[in-house]
């Protein structure tokens, strides 16, 4: 099942006698393929249509660009996708074009927040929205979330619960079972994150574990559905991680299985890092030595790599628990360094929260 998006796009391309209409139509496919995952697919039809657009018509061309730059994000070649995107809102904004252009701010928002450029990346959404119509879904649904996102990161979970409804809604009315995925998965780990964020101060809440655990369950079940593979390697790590805080070792042993080298060599070292950390415990827990070891001595080689406050709050912490009853001394480093990261994370939230709220518009729910 593909959902409606693609169904109507194949549609409108079989019922258009405009061969440029046709065209732009089929960048918007290509596009779609590339957020389920059919990336060679992708590429094929954009390479071709890149060779067919000889007169170099602008909607066509910013069509091109706009789906080279997701080939490129979904790569994880953020600067690669950072070019195309504004290239594409750069023509799209010198022809008027201002639907394309609103899609194009919403995929740079996106880009500036890979950067971790909050401010240019609520900057970007906000115009998003602003120059959007009603019926832009793909563009709202994309902004939308990134203002989520935003909000979700500086802690404010109810305001940022509003924007993934608003995301999700666009996303269900232009039949995007994609993005309706993305918005899931994207709330599903962010209520993971700040599970793990809370495991420093103290127990978690169960009904709150058992509620991110059904979150991060019902992606795979989406997925399935819908053919995505996107997230079939880290929806697992997320897995893991929860049920490594409730406790069962075991079953987060299984979760995380080949997929946290598999996500360190695909440039997603943040998410590694952190899973690989759950192991550690894992592994002390149930009194797996020489493994505990080897994955300690793999988390402090890797660790220099991580650079997000929050992220080596969670590492420390969790490296914290496993060196307490063994090496007393590198569990006291442990805990210094993340009670100065939570500290500095603290006070970083207040400071991005003041910059995304001059940068939102006064309408945020169109």
């Amino acid at each position: 099942m593909v959902g409606r998006l693609l169904s109507n796009i194949d549609k409108e391309i079989r019922s258009t006698s405009s061969q440029l209409r046709r065209q732009c139509l089929l960048a918007d496919r290509a596009g779609v393929l590339t957020r389920l995952g059919e990336f060679a697919e992708a590429k094929s039809q954009l390479d071709q249509l890149r060779l067919a657009n000889t007169g170099y018509d602008a909607s066509l061309t910013s069509r091109i660009l706009l789906g080279e730059g997701l080939l490129c994000h979904f790569a994880y070649d953020i600067a690669g996708a950072r070019d195309k995107f504004r290239r594409a809102h750069a023509i799209s904004t010198a022809v008027g074009d201002k639907q394309l252009k609103a899609l194009a701010a919403a995929w740079l928002s996106v880009n500036e927040l890979h950067f971790d450029n909050i401010a240019a990346a609520a900057e970007k959404a906000a115009e998003a929205i602003q120059d959007a119509l009603p019926t832009d879904h793909a563009a709202l649904a994309r902004s939308h979330l990134v203002i989520a996102d935003l909000l979700n990161y500086c802690g404010v979970a109810d305001e940022a619960k509003r924007h993934y409804d608003v995301a999700r809604q666009h996303a269900v009315e232009e039949g995007d079972l994609s993005m309706q995925s993305l918005v899931l998965y994207n709330y599903a780990t962010f209520r993971v994150h700040r599970l793990a964020l809370q495991a420093i101060a103290g127990p978690i809440d169960a009904e709150q574990a058992s509620l991110a655990e059904m979150n991060v369950a019902s992606i795979g079940t989406l997925d399935h559905g819908i053919g995505n593979r996107s997230f079939a390697r880290l929806v697992p790590l997320q897995h893991g991680q929860v049920l490594a805080m409730q406790g069962k070792w075991e079953a987060a042993l299984q979760k995380f299985g080949e997929n946290i080298e598999y996500a360190h060599k695909e440039s997603l070292a943040r998410e590694a890092l952190k899973a690989l950390a759950a192991r550690v415990l894992c592994h002390k827990n149930l009194k797996n030595d020489q493994e505990m070891q080897a994955d300690l001595d793999l988390a402090r080689e890797r660790i220099s790599d991580c650079t997000d406050l929050d992220d080596l709050a969670i590492v420390h912490h969790r490296l914290h628990l496993a060196t307490a009853d063994v090496r007393p001394a590198e569990a006291d480093m442990h805990r210094g360094t993340y009670e100065r990261c939570v500290s500095a994370f603290r006070e970083r939230q207040d400071a991005d929260l003041r910059l995304i709220r001059l940068r939102l518009p006064v309408t945020q729910f169109k």
